[in-house]
């Protein structure tokens, strides 16, 4: 099979720009235009590989390690600056998408042989019509459509929620309020953060002594408030649920960040955690 650089490049960077994509949704978190591009351009000019022909077990494995690097180089680049778990999380989504990908390629390589598509050195090249590229990739952006209108639909249910937050022995349930604008995010974890303002949790946990913080699992990650900014205990620990008052029970799959009230109790998540 000839390979045009031109379709090898730009086909390649639309992957690039559709695995971004679908990573961002999975992730629940928002890349820059400018560097999901810088990071699609390094995707592209890595698809450079498909042209060697390696010899050796070596060469196929510094093939495959200059792969994994562009990878890392593209999350790094499209996603900013993460803490280094966070990154780690990133990459092997990244990855896990495009290995199932390349699944789906080998499948139609077979199917159709060299003159569609060909597989090799990690890289996909396909040697179809523009249009037809065209015509696929907007498929491809229709399905991720199809998944923002979901969440849509989650942003906008209606209802009256309750969070019931349960560790250890210990039980308690709150009214919960759906806030698009929680985005905030465990450092360590990657996980999305519920935040339950409660003083009962925040005694129960002892909280106002920094000293019980390892004790009981909890660290400290900084947030913004319309406020102003500062610090709120975060843990992995206990399970989350979601009630609806039209019959909705999700379990969610969080950390928890909690702050000293004063007033009523609540919990605040974002809507996606629904999906």
């Amino acid at each position: 099979m000839k390979i045009y650089l031109d379709m090898l490049f730009l086909s390649n960077f639309i992957l690039t720009a559709v695995t971004l994509s679908l990573l961002a949704r999975l992730t629940h978190s928002k890349l820059s235009r400018k560097h999901a591009a810088a990071g699609c351009a390094v995707g592209s000019l890595s698809s450079l590989v498909i042209v060697l022909a390696p010899e050796s077990f070596g060469e196929s494995l510094l093939i495959t390690l200059f792969k994994l690097g562009a990878v890392c180089l593209t999350v790094r680049i499209a996603c900013g600056k993460l803490s280094a778990p966070l990154l780690r999380d990133r990459i092997l989504i990244y990855i896990t998408i495009n290995v199932i990908f390349g699944g789906c390629c080998i499948a139609l390589w077979d199917l159709f042989g060299g003159d569609v598509i060909t597989v090799k050195n990690c890289t996909v090249c396909f040697n179809v019509p523009l249009h037809t590229l065209m015509i696929c990739v907007s498929g491809a952006y229709l399905l991720l459509w199809i998944y923002d209108r979901r969440v849509s639909r989650c942003r906008e249910r209606k209802g009256v929620f309750s969070a019931v937050y349960s560790c250890g022995d210990r039980s308690i349930s709150m009214p919960a309020v759906s806030d698009t604008g929680n985005l905030l995010t465990d450092n360590f974890s990657g996980e999305p953060v519920i935040i339950f303002k409660s003083r009962r949790l925040y005694e129960y946990f002892g909280l106002d002594s920094e000293q019980s913080y390892a004790v009981n699992g909890f660290h400290l990650i900084p947030f913004e408030t319309v406020s102003g900014r500062g610090l709120i205990p975060v843990t992995l620990r206990g399970e989350v649920t979601i009630h609806s008052s039209d019959g909705m029970a999700k379990a969610v799959r969080c950390a928890v960040g909690i702050l000293d009230s004063t007033g009523g109790e609540r919990a605040i998540f974002d809507p996606k955690l629904l999906i």
